[in-house]
């Protein structure tokens, strides 16, 4: 009886530790690989980050290796693999592919439990073994975004941001910055946060704000070199007064003047109009528009001209989506950063009314937004304004959001703070 009792018990016996060793060595396994993916998300970078780093790209992989030795997986000793990518798929609701995955596998030899017929997944060595693996993904390491950036170009004693009674304004879901003061009188933005690079009085909801940040970087000025040059031998306006098929870049020397509702079809990648020596005016109740699946870069340049403004104007409604991809990807509006002149905003949000998905930047000018900023009708959820100094005078109101900006193709301005990679899967 004992003898053909044997072969069962071994068989459990096996069953038992070598499947209980399976477990712990899992256990060992996922916690080496989060701290593994910590750390590539951490010290590593992704493409589509802003503020990315490049030059840290071929070291998360290292990085990771690295922790996971720590945790006594080495990868390609015992039996064991260590697999890191910064391209993996965000689990939802994320919906980026740029995420930090990293798979470590051990293959663990089998000795007893093959008594009673397990013989585990692989080949190892001439007999058989069973695969243990463990997978952890982090998110990437992100800097602060903002919706809204005041550049202060006179440094940080000059006031980037002012609002004045602005118990009426709401930026909630935006964070807004700037290299010089911010001060928000009779209330605040209600924005998310608000970074300074000067004092300021509170311009985020709850009456909270950051001073003395480090200095945020105009991150679009280099977009100016992929301005057509300027083959204009004279100045003079145009209207469009109907729907218009364009091609990938449009030159207008002259003011262009928008006195009907007009759609615009562009190419896929979308059409760069570039206006010199002029403004777009909108005529009241009329609307400019980007076709669904039409994108538009609407480029002011110069020369500048006494009496000559370089921004949309009139009292109609810009419905513009910006491109998706290329050398304009994301950006709506694009003042070219030469401009000295004609280049300031007294009236911006309702004269026209933006429904603009994309970037609006305007780094020289001061500019003063008293209406409500929503998506284009055709466009996906992003907004980001770039200025020299910001002005409100309370009605403010950023309807759209950060959320869809990857879908957009925008990487929104940066600051130098980073939020904390996390743990995601």
């Amino acid at each position: 009886m004992l003898t053909l009792m044997l072969i069962p018990i071994i068989g459990m016996l096996g069953m038992a530790t070598e499947a209980s060793s399976w477990f712990f060595a899992q256990r060992s396994m996922q916690a080496a690989a989060d701290a593994a993916a910590m750390a590539a998300a951490t010290n590593g970078c992704a493409s589509t980050i802003p503020g990315c780093v490049s030059a840290l790209t071929p070291y998360y992989d290292v990085e990771a290796k690295s922790v996971a030795t720590k945790f006594g997986f080495t990868d390609g000793a015992a039996a064991t693999t260590v697999f890191a990518t910064n391209t993996a798929t965000c689990p939802a609701p994320a919906t980026s592919s740029d995420c930090y995955r990293v798979t470590i596998t051990r293959l663990m030899p089998l000795n007893l439990t093959r008594i009673v017929g397990f013989d585990g997944d692989v080949d190892l060595n001439g007999g058989r073994a069973q695969r243990v693996q463990a997978t952890a993904i982090a998110a990437p390491r992100v800097k602060d975004t903002y919706c809204l950036l005041a550049l202060a170009s006179g440094g940080a004693n000059v006031e980037g941001i002012r609002c004045n009674g602005c118990s009426s304004a709401d930026l909630s879901g935006c964070r807004v910055g700037t290299n010089g003061r911010a001060r928000c009188n009779g209330g605040n933005l209600n924005a998310d946060g608000s970074d300074a690079g000067g004092n300021q009085s509170n311009c985020a909801a709850g009456g909270t704000g950051t001073t003395g940040v480090p200095y945020i970087a105009d991150p679009y000025s280099g977009l100016a070199a992929n301005i057509p040059a300027n083959d204009c031998s004279s100045y003079s306006p145009e209207t469009w007064n109907s729907n218009r098929t364009l091609g990938s870049v449009v030159k207008r020397c002259g003011p262009l003047n928008i006195t009907d509702n007009v759609t615009l079809t562009t190419p896929p990648g979308g059409t760069v109009l570039v206006v010199r020596r002029g403004a777009v005016t909108i005529s009241g109740g009329k609307t400019l528009k980007t076709a669904a699946g039409s994108a538009l870069t609407v480029v002011f340049a110069g020369p500048s001209a006494g009496g000559v403004n370089h921004i949309l104007a009139g009292g109609g409604t810009a419905d513009i989506a910006a491109p998706t991809y290329g050398t304009w990807s994301g950006v709506a509006v694009y003042q070219d950063p030469a401009l000295t002149s004609g280049i300031d905003w007294s009236a911006a949000g309702n004269s026209p009314t933006w429904n603009i998905t994309g970037l609006i930047y305007l780094p020289k000018a001061e500019v003063q937004v008293s209406g409500i900023v929503n998506k284009a009708s055709n466009g996906h959820n992003c907004f980001a304004l770039v200025v020299d100094t910001f002005r409100s005078n309370g009605t403010t109101t950023f309807l759209e959001k950060q959320t869809e900006c990857p879908q957009a193709g925008l990487k929104p301005p940066t600051g130098a703070n980073a939020t904390r990679t996390v743990l995601v899967q």
